[in-house]
């Protein structure tokens, strides 16, 4: 190897420390999302759709009994929370409050977190809405992810659209940050195929903890990532 060769190698490989070094000085500006499903409510245990009913029903013995239990979870896993949402909803309030009191946190309620708007099929249980409003019902177990549901109600890719919004917003608020967003069922589940391109199976049980780490980018809010 001839001695021009060998000072390429070397400022090749001082060039490679340096970009390293650089990188690791640069903050991140990734915002770690911990999203949490509110505590049970009756309208869960009934089996009743409560879409955006406002302003729904409030957890109930069990629900708060979860969110108990979760608290000592989180404060296990986290030292600080740098800000803490909460969909208006009450029964999602009720547990953001719980959750962040530990932590000295003012909940901030935000509506882009809040439920699929279920249209004529709120408030009705989940043997009713076929009998009631079996168009409605129809709509809900249809294939296509642009149908709204009759009444005022929100397709899935409405529901997509509006909670993937109101992260990469709150994701701006608080760049490089550890945010607490308490959400709901369907909610979580279209994070999940917004950031992963699939509906995930099973059900998003109450008080469940999922991770999500947001990037914005330069493209247009549309265009942005979850990743």
């Amino acid at each position: 190897m001839t001695r021009a060769t060998k000072q390429q190698r070397r400022e090749q490989q001082e060039s490679q420390r340096a970009r390293k070094v650089a990188a690791a000085m640069v903050p991140s500006v990734r915002t770690e999302f911990v999203l949490i499903r509110h505590g049970e409510t009756d309208w869960n245990k009934e089996r009743r759709l409560q879409g955006q009913e406002k302003p729904g029903p409030p957890l109930n013995k069990l629900g708060f009994q979860q969110t108990e239990m979760l608290s000592r979870v989180l404060l296990q896993r986290y030292d600080h929370f740098d800000a803490v949402f909460s969909s208006d909803l009450l029964r999602t309030v009720q547990t953001a409050q719980a959750l962040a009191a530990p932590y000295q946190a003012q909940v901030h309620e935000h509506p882009g977190l809040r439920e699929r708007h279920m249209g004529l099929l709120q408030g009705l249980t989940y043997a009713e809405a076929p009998v009631k409003q079996p168009m409605a019902w129809a709509t809900l177990y249809s294939d296509g992810s642009s149908t709204r549901i009759p009444g005022g109600g929100e397709s899935l890719d409405d529901l997509q659209e509006r909670i993937t919004a109101a992260l990469l917003e709150i994701a701006s608020w608080h760049p490089g940050k550890r945010v607490l967003v308490v959400s709901h069922g369907g909610a979580l589940h279209a994070v999940h195929r917004a950031a992963r391109g699939f509906e995930a199976k099973g059900k998003v049980m109450n008080c469940s903890i999922s991770v999500l780490l947001v990037e914005p980018t330069q493209l247009t809010p549309k265009q942005q990532q979850l990743l």
